[in-house]
């Protein structure tokens, strides 16, 4: 995924002078181009050394030592530092067209298929540790197997599971939460709903870890409250309910359409109600969530305006942070519904995760 500096840079660029059309189709084209030459010359290299390999086999009467599987992990290693989307994209479309002349073009399929497979495995062990934890995270539906990998990484990680900390994971789900979340139109909205489930299971194991620790145990006051450069509330001391870390990061800058939806939330008191107002936010980008809000930055403005999963978990954890620091017992009622809010977002967030919420096609906004 690219970062959001570079998506800015993007941005800025594009209003400065905007690309004609069929300018932009032409460049797309060229490097689109570049990438199916790169796929020619590894189909031709990979079936060219297997070629070699078993006839050098056949004549000497001996076993063959070169794998199709090596001979594509090396064509693609040779030539990983060169691949961008585009390849991606050029590699995905002869699949797509090698599957359509069906039975006789299996062979050519199958080598296509390890190729891909082959290229994200490499990507994927490039990636930092916690970012290899969260792709494999990613891929477990069932609530418990993700705990159970996440508990396995952070104690030390196992196999091709890296070790991890609670503060990493959070701080890699987050970045990926934000790089899907601003842009344009939101590709799949199971995965960000995945992800927001893993930044919140992240937490929680994170607060189960300082509760069972030694010096919470002994520890019978609370700490005072202290606050960050960027104004976010943190407690220290002893007996403080939330440790200083990126696990715990509360961000001061809220988006404002976030708040406004969470407060016309609290003021739902039927649950079901609160769970459906949440079904449709989540799963489209919805007018209806709330009002559209005036943008509190200049960066903000190149943003979409909408209310989607990762930015409202990130808003009811500054809310409910902010509220306890100006006193939970005067606002207890408030905090009570918002607690409720947060267990019946994660069920929603589940359920899109799961398939059992229906999500519609990408780019349809109501």
């Amino acid at each position: 995924m690219a970062s959001n500096v570079s998506a800015s840079s993007a941005s800025a660029s594009t209003k400065a002078s905007k690309p004609e059309p069929a300018l932009d189709r032409e460049s797309i084209r060229k490097n689109v181009d570049r990438a199916a030459q790169m796929l020619d010359e590894m189909l031709e290299e990979v079936m060219r050394d297997m070629f070699v390999e078993e006839a050098a086999a056949y004549i000497s009467n001996a076993q063959a030592g070169l794998t199709e599987e090596e001979a594509v992990r090396r064509a693609v290693v040779q030539r990983l530092e060169y691949m961008d989307a585009n390849f991606l994209a050029a590699l995905n479309g002869y699949i797509k067209a090698v599957s359509a002349a069906g039975s006789d073009a299996a062979p050519l399929t199958a080598l296509l298929l390890a190729i891909r497979e082959e290229v994200m495995r490499q990507v994927t062990l490039r990636l930092p540790p916690a970012a290899r934890a969260l792709h494999l995270l990613a891929q477990e539906v069932d609530k418990d197997r993700r705990l159970a990998v996440m508990r396995a990484a952070l104690s030390g990680g196992s196999g091709e599971l890296p070790a991890s900390t609670p503060d990493a994971l959070v701080s890699s789900s987050t970045t990926f939460i934000d790089d899907m979340e601003e842009q344009t139109v939101v590709a799949d909205r199971r995965l960000l709903a995945r992800l927001c489930l893993v930044r919140e299971e992240a937490r929680w194991l994170e607060l189960e870890a300082a509760f069972n620790a030694p010096s919470a145990s002994s520890a019978s006051q609370p700490g005072p409250e202290t606050t960050s450069d960027d104004g976010s509330a943190a407690a220290s001391g002893p007996g403080s309910s939330r440790p200083i870390s990126a696990a715990m990061f509360v961000r001061s800058n809220v988006p404002q359409r976030c708040a406004a939806f969470i407060k016309e939330l609290v003021g739902v008191a039927d649950s079901a109600a609160r769970v459906g107002l949440l079904s449709r936010t989540f799963s489209e980008d919805w007018e209806g969530a709330a009002p559209r809000q005036k943008p509190q930055s200049a960066d903000r403005r190149e943003q979409p305006d909408w209310v989607r999963p990762g930015r409202f978990m990130a808003t009811l954890h500054a809310l409910t942070a902010q509220l306890e620091v100006d006193g939970g017992e005067a606002n207890a009622a408030v905090l009570k519904r918002m607690r409720d809010i947060h267990l019946e977002a994660m069920s929603v967030l589940d359920k899109i995760q799961r398939g059992d919420i229906k999500v519609p096609s990408p780019g349809s906004a109501k």
